[in-house]
């Protein structure tokens, strides 16, 4: 049997993250919190109790900070070029 992984995508802005889910190959869900640390945590926490899941994201203004975020949360990230 093949495990399953989610495939996250951020969109990173100075006051908000959009996230787009793709847990199955269907229509991604589109998730957007507000860009604090605290909120990122959890999101990425969240992630991970519903299995293995991935992300990217867009490096921009904000840097490599969030895919910091992301591993120190157990949330594998890779950075794109954009």
């Amino acid at each position: 049997m093949d495990k399953h992984i989610t495939d996250v995508a951020f969109d990173m802005h100075e006051d908000s993250i959009a996230a787009w889910l793709l847990p199955s190959a269907t229509t991604p869900e589109v998730w957007g919190i507000p860009h604090e640390p605290k909120t990122f945590h959890r999101l990425a926490r969240q992630l991970l109790t519903h299995g293995q899941a991935r992300a990217c994201y867009e490096a921009g203004p904000c840097g490599y900070a969030p895919q910091s975020h992301l591993v120190s949360s157990g949330l594998p990230c890779e950075v794109t070029a954009g």
